[in-house]
Order: structure tokens, then sequence, then C-alpha cells
């Protein structure tokens, strides 16, 4: 799980005990199997976990999934079970936009496990916490560092955006202290524009957390419009991340 961007459960880890029971499951049943080495093990294991944490597998009725799914894993071969699974929900409008607009907009909890995949994604690729010129991803996460709004919340609510728009998952970074008070509650189009606040600022660093660099020129006005954006390149890192694995 280390190897997957995982943390621990405080810092960084799916929000699902079904879900990592399975694994644990699936990696005794898989292990028992000599005729698979253990990398073929850890890529089934961990291919099966991003899935089912992406698409919620393990949600409803969790008890009937995993018996079928632990059937199916015992009986056929654990490559093509995948794989045959893979076609069925990691379908091209899963990842354009079942992910980016339906995942990714009904909850506004960190707690959701698509944006816990996104930060995962960073931790794996020691990725670079936007703005910053050495403190990582992982970094903050461990120092449970503020989880800010690219619009910021203040700055949304004086012009009557509600709690239901302004906490969305698109909306959230992980920033530093320092950075975070630098922000405050300016306007993206201004603080973006702020020396002190974009010194380190590089065209990696904002695709490696998932931000439209259109964001630099926006108020209010395009706030939905940005969403659209990022949620997009969220779900991109995610399927980027999954065919990683």
């Amino acid at each position: 799980m280390k190897s997957m961007g995982m943390l621990n459960d405080k810092a960084l880890a799916l929000n699902s005990m079904n879900l990592l029971n399975f694994g644990y499951a699936l990696f005794l049943l898989l292990n028992s199997q000599s005729k698979l080495s253990q990398s073929e093990i850890e890529h089934i294991v961990k291919r099966w976990l991003a899935l089912s944490a992406v698409t919620a597998r393990y949600g409803s009725s969790p008890e009937t999934t995993t018996e079928k799914d632990i059937k199916q894993f015992a009986n056929g071969d654990p490559f093509e079970n995948l794989a045959s699974i893979e076609r069925q929900v990691l379908t091209e409008p899963f990842w354009n936009t079942m992910l980016p607009d339906d995942i990714l907009v009904t909850s506004s909890s960190t707690n959701n496990n698509a944006w816990r995949l996104f930060q995962m994604a960073q931790v794996k690729d020691h990725d670079v916490a936007w703005l910053e010129d050495f403190h990582k991803v992982e970094d903050l996460l461990r120092e449970q560092g503020n989880v800010h709004h690219i619009f910021p919340r203040a700055y949304l609510k004086r012009y009557g955006f509600g709690k239901q728009a302004y906490n969305q998952i698109a909306n959230y970074i992980l920033l530093t202290q320092s950075r975070n008070l630098l922000i405050s509650d300016a306007a993206p189009v201004d603080y973006l524009h702020n020396s002190q606040v974009i010194k380190f600022s590089n065209e990696e660093n904002w695709q490696a957390n998932g931000i439209p660099i259109e964001v630099k020129n926006m108020t209010y006005n395009a706030y939905y419009d940005f969403l659209f954006k990022r949620r997009r390149l969220i779900a991109n890192r995610i399927r980027k991340y999954y065919e990683s694995l």
C-alpha cells in the first residue's frame, strides 16, 4: 500500500475498511497460488484496490459483492478477471464524464476516495505542493497541512456563493501555512499576480497539482468554469495513476 502512495490512517489512506479487508483477502488468495510472482500479485492487488475505491465497489451490499469477487478470483485467471472488470467499469464515459461530473461532485468531503487517489498519485510521484519550491505534498499530509480553497471561501461568500458551492473537491488544495496566509481571501486574479505568492510558480508544479492555468485571470464570475476544468484535470491524473500501477 505504501508503494501506492498511502501513508497511514491519519495522513492518507483509502476510506473503506471493506475495501482494505478485501484487498488483504485478495493478497492472501493470490499468494497461495504459487504460479504468480510477487510483482504480479502486487500489480493485481494495487489495481483492484484503486479500481474498487474510485468506483465505490464495496459501498453497498459489500458482503454480496465481496463473495462474488473472491469466487471469481479463486476460480478463474486473476489477470483475465481484472481485465474483464476494467472493461466493464473503467470505460471512456467513466473517466471522461462519470468521474469528473458525478463522483467528484456528489461529496465535498476530503474523505472522498477519488480525492484520496489524486493525493496518493501526488505522493507516489513525490510532487511538490502548489506554489512551493521544496515542500512536498507528502510533507503537508503528514503535518496536517492546510486544505485551502483555491477560490477562497470568504471571497466567494462575499459574492453570494453558499457552502455547497465553495466546498467543492475541485476547489481544494493543500497549502503551507505561510502560503495560505499570503493568499488570505483574495481573488485568484489578484493573488496569482502577487510576486510573493507565485515566486516559486512553474508550469510543472501547476500540472502536478491539477490546477488549470486559466485560473490566474479568474474572478468569481468564472468559478464554475474553473470547477469544470479542474475536475477533468483531477480525473485525468487519477487515470494516469491507475494505469501506472
